[in-house]
């Protein structure tokens, strides 16, 4: 289902608000599907999943603001 204009200006205002980086990701075909199944499996979304799995390979240190 495509957004809404509304929904669209609402998420660009949020996104200018809070600024992130955005990290593309290429996985094996059906790589995708196999995360989002494991993170379903644990209750979360595969944003969620995939920053825990960066957290336990590179602690706390990389969400701290290095500028």
């Amino acid at each position: 289902m495509p957004l809404s204009e509304a929904k669209k200006q609402a998420n660009k205002r949020w996104n200018d608000a809070n600024p992130y980086d955005h990290v593309p990701l290429f996985v094996p075909l059906g790589g995708k599907a196999q995360i989002k199944e494991h993170a379903a499996a644990e209750g979360e979304s595969v944003n969620t999943y995939i920053k825990k799995a960066i957290t336990a390979r590179m602690g706390e240190d990389w969400r701290r603001d290095k500028q």
